[in-house]
C-alpha cells in the first residue's frame, strides 16, 4: 500500500489500484492509500529524452532496495521525506 504522496511519485512506473481508505496501526483515523499492482517494465516518461543514465547506479540500486522492502511489507518511514530532500538539492545546484 502506497500513501498519497508515495503514488503520486510513482505513478509513472507503477500500476497502482483504485485509491481506498485503509487503518494505520497506531493512528486512530484511516488514510487514503493505493495498492501497488505492479511496477511498469518501462517507465512512461512525460516530456523526456531516452537518454543514457550514467554514473547514478549506486543510488538506483539503493532506491531499488527500498521500493522492493516496501513491497515485501518491510516498508520504512522517510521515502517521500528522501525524495523532497533530493528535489530540494538539484534545486539549489
Amino acid at each position: 500500500m502506497l500513501s498519497e504522496s508515495t503514488a503520486r511519485l510513482v505513478e509513472s512506473a507503477a500500476i497502482l489500484g483504485e485509491p481506498e481508505m485503509v487503518h494505520i496501526e497506531g493512528s486512530g483515523e484511516a488514510v487514503p492509500a493505493q495498492r501497488l499492482v505492479a511496477v511498469a517494465v518501462q517507465p512512461i516518461r512525460f516530456g523526456q529524452s531516452d537518454t543514457t543514465f550514467v554514473g547514478c547506479q549506486w543510488e538506483l540500486n539503493t532506491l531499488a532496495g527500498i521500493l522492493d522492502r516496501s513491497i515485501a511489507g518491510q516498508g520504512c518511514v522517510g521515502k517521500t521525506r528522501l525524495v523532497g530532500e533530493a528535489v530540494q538539492l538539484s534545486m539549489a545546484s
